[in-house]
């Protein structure tokens, strides 16, 4: 079985590959461009399970549960092809997958296809050049719902399977406007989407509108060495189906459907320290409203460094680190009334290396590695991670 998925894997990204590769070659005049990649990666906890055993105080009977942490490869992948036309209008697909290798890890695969089609206008100077995209969107989009603590597909008390609780499909309208003024650039942009997920049995659907608001302002303060960004977003979900909990945390049919909206301050310091070295420091607050009682209300703060180094225009190694914190005002870890009020941490560190090859169909070779750590006094979903990856992009 092991050896069937290793293959049907490696075949169809062979064929994805020598696919894009003949429709590309035929196409270069009219505007089409296709990256496409693919690597081998480890995981070493698949399906981010707790690491010790804890006192489940959602359960009846509040068990102890000991998890089973899950280590696997993956084959992660994607293709992204792009046509723009003279006149402006621009025809778009992206697929982004993670293929795990073993029976005991295969549900932990995802995959996602998104298209676009819209169209680009441009106009004004170059000193205050500015653009308007506007366009409409669709996407399909799967990822398994399980148990966090041995992989298994997510089923409920009574035995009806609800691991496709994530599954969904999604349609939208988005629209987005750039300007400069006085070398400061302004971005301002909004989408409307519908997100219609599965209807697992036994348990309410996902399906709930999304909708956008959001600019940014990057401004110059010591030429093209010093640059802030500032920005501001806002989000809301509306459920179809889901119901909200009280302050009591139990979730009624009696109470309103769901309806959650986001505020997100956002701010960028970036720093071109020479020719190859370039700093950054973003900082953020975001704060999430439940609408009815306030339940799920959280505020999460969160920072982050970055550094890239380009040891020449076709090599790079670039670092990252951040960390946030989420406190929320009135939920309780475990949904229990008798716990703590929930809160949670989190640790990320990443670093990639990349190289540009002029032979061997010119691919961009990297290497990854990323470390991350949640600690919740809701210890269902306290874990941590390591994962590495190599592979390589291809563009056409």
């Amino acid at each position: 079985m092991k050896n069937k998925q290793v293959k049907s894997a490696m075949l169809c990204m062979l064929i994805s590959m020598s696919s894009i590769s003949a429709y590309a070659a035929g196409s270069k005049d009219t505007g089409l461009l296709i990256e496409a990649g693919a690597g081998i990666g480890y995981s070493s906890n698949v399906y981010h399970s707790p690491a010790a055993p804890y006192v489940d105080l959602a359960a009846p009977g509040s068990p102890t549960v000991t998890p089973i942490v899950q280590s696997g490869m993956f084959i992660p992948m994607n293709v992204v092809a792009d046509y723009k036309t003279r006149s402006g209008f621009d025809m778009g697909y992206k697929f982004g997958g993670d293929y795990f290798l073993g029976k005991t890890v295969s549900n932990a695969n995802t995959y996602d296809h998104d298209v676009t089609l819209g169209k680009l206008s441009k106009f004004g100077r170059a000193a205050s050049k500015s653009s308007f995209y506007v366009g409409v969107f669709a996407g399909v989009h799967r990822k398994l719902y399980v148990e966090r603590d041995t992989g298994e597909e997510k089923v409920t008390r009574v035995g009806n399977n609800i691991s496709n609780r994530y599954n969904y499909k999604d349609t939208g309208f988005e629209a987005e406007f750039k300007t400069t003024l006085s070398g400061m650039k302004f971005v301002v942009n909004a989408s409307l989407a519908t997100l219609t997920y599965d209807t697992p049995v036994g348990i309410s659907s996902l399906t709930h509108s999304l909708n956008k608001f959001g600019g940014s302002v990057s401004i110059p303060v010591i030429g093209k060495t010093v640059k802030v960004k500032l920005g501001y977003d806002y989000k809301s979900r509306d459920y179809d189906f889901r119901h909200s909990r009280g302050l009591d945390a139990r979730l009624l049919r009696s109470n309103p459907l769901l309806s959650y909206t986001y505020q997100t301050l956002s701010g960028q310091l970036s720093w071109k320290a020479n020719r190859n070295l370039t700093l950054m420091v973003d900082g953020e607050q975001l704060a999430r409203t439940d609408k009815f009682a306030g339940y799920n209300d959280y505020t999460r703060n969160k920072v982050k460094l970055r550094a890239r180094y380009k040891f020449s225009n076709d090599a790079f190694v670039r670092a990252k680190l951040s960390y946030s914190k989420t406190d929320y005002a009135n939920a309780f870890a475990f949904e229990n009334t008798l716990a703590a009020k929930k809160t949670s941490n989190t640790a990320l560190a990443s670093l990639k290396a990349a190289h540009h090859l002029s032979s061997l169909g010119e691919p961009t070779l990297w290497v990854k590695l990323d470390y991350k750590k949640v600690t919740a006094n809701d210890l269902r979903y306290d874990y941590k991670l390591t994962e590495a990856a190599l592979g390589g992009d291809w563009t056409f």
